[in-house]
C-alpha cells in the first residue's frame, strides 16, 4: 500500500477545503464477472461545511443539484461521458455527519485509469467556477430544492415523525432545531443569495481556492486474478 500527497487546485470556491481521493480495487471481481473494473471505484471527497448551519446545508444542496442533479449537469456529464468509469456511484452531498461531505465518484474504473480521475473532476469544477450557472438553471434547481424541503409525502415516515427526525438531526449537532423545522425563512434567504449576479462563480486558479489532496491507493492483493 502506498500514500502520496500532492497539491492541486480544486477549481471551486466552496470546495476549497482538504480533499481526499480514495482509490480501491477489491481482491476479486464481482460474482459472475471477469472484468476487474466491475470491482473498482475512485472517489474524491471534500469536507465542505458545518451541518449545524442550515444556510450552509441549503447552499450546498443547491450546488449539488446544479452539479449532479440531472444527466446534463456539468459534473455528472463530465463523469458519465468520460468513458473512464461505469457510473457516478455515490457522488453528491452527504449530510449524515456534522461535517458535510461532497463527493465525486466513479464506479467501475480501471486501476490504470486512476490518474485520469482527479484531473477530470477538477477540470469540470474549474469550468463551472469560471462560467457559473445560467439563471434559469438556478431557478429550476431552487424550485426542486424547495419542493423537496416542503413536501409532505408520507411515503417514508409519518409527517410528525419526519419532523422529529429533522429536530434530532440539528439537536445532535448542537444546533437550534427550530430553523430545521420551519425552513421558510432560510429558503427565502437562499433565493435572495442565489439571485445575486455571479452566484455560483469562483476563481479556478486563485490561491484561496487551492486545496490539499490526499490520495490513498490500495492495490490488488497478491491473490487477485488478472
Amino acid at each position: 500500500n502506498t500514500r502520496r500527497r500532492t497539491c492541486v487546485s480544486c477549481g471551486w470556491g466552496v470546495l476549497a477545503s482538504t480533499a481526499m481521493i480514495f482509490r480501491s480495487s477489491t481482491s476479486s471481481p464481482s460474482p459472475g464477472s471477469s472484468a476487474r473494473s466491475e470491482a473498482t471505484a475512485a472517489a474524491l471527497t471534500w469536507a465542505v461545511g458545518d451541518g449545524a448551519d442550515l444556510a450552509t446545508v441549503l447552499d450546498l444542496e443547491l450546488l449539488d443539484r446544479l452539479l449532479l442533479g440531472h444527466a446534463g449537469a456539468p459534473l455528472r456529464l463530465a463523469l458519465e461521458a468520460s468513458s473512464v468509469g461505469r457510473s457516478i456511484g455515490a457522488s453528491g452531498l452527504h449530510t449524515s455527519f456534522r461535517t458535510l461531505l461532497f463527493s465525486a465518484e466513479l464506479d467501475g474504473i480501471e486501476p490504470a485509469d486512476y490518474p485520469r480521475f482527479a484531473p477530470l473532476v477538477h477540470d469540470a469544477l474549474a469550468r463551472c467556477a469560471a462560467r457559473g450557472f445560467a439563471a434559469d438553471e438556478i431557478a429550476a434547481a431552487l424550485d426542486q430544492l424547495e419542493l423537496a424541503r416542503r413536501e409532505i409525502s408520507g411515503d417514508h415516515y409519518p409527517f410528525g415523525l419526519d419532523l422529529c427526525l429533522r429536530a434530532i438531526y440539528a439537536w445532535n449537532h448542537g444546533a437550534d432545531p427550530l430553523p430545521f423545522l420551519d425552513q421558510s425563512a432560510q429558503l427565502a434567504a437562499l433565493r435572495r443569495r442565489a439571485g445575486r449576479p455571479g452566484w455560483g462563480r469562483g476563481a479556478s486558479d486563485d490561491g484561496d481556492v487551492g486545496s490539499r489532496d490526499r490520495r490513498f491507493d490500495r492495490g490488488p492483493s497478491s491473490g487477485d486474478g488478472p
